[in-house]
């Protein structure tokens, strides 16, 4: 169990229902890719960033904060969707 799932979270959910909501509430809706998407990824997103603060690690260079659980926790538990501004990392393109 990791540390984010036994914090207590805003209004009693956990990090766990927060993150089967925001799956549920992301199912079948199709990315701006075309690729069919279960929720925001923030470790394959644009705007994710990793600080030197050890108290706040994760940052969304989009919406402007840092936090200490992932930026889409962060976003769902605020406004109680999923993250709207994911933008997908382009792929590096390595030559042999």
């Amino acid at each position: 169990m990791s540390m984010s799932e036994c914090l207590p979270l805003v209004g009693g959910a956990s990090s766990r229902s927060l993150e089967k909501r925001a799956e549920q509430s992301h199912l079948g809706q199709q990315s701006h890719l075309g690729q069919q998407s279960q929720r925001p990824d923030c470790w394959r997103c644009h705007h994710f960033r990793i600080s030197w603060k050890p108290s706040t690690p994760y940052t969304c260079s989009l919406m402007g904060f840092s936090s200490r659980a992932l930026p889409c926790i962060e976003v769902l538990r605020a406004d109680g969707r999923v993250c709207q501004g994911f933008v997908a990392k382009q792929q590096a393109v390595v030559m042999a």
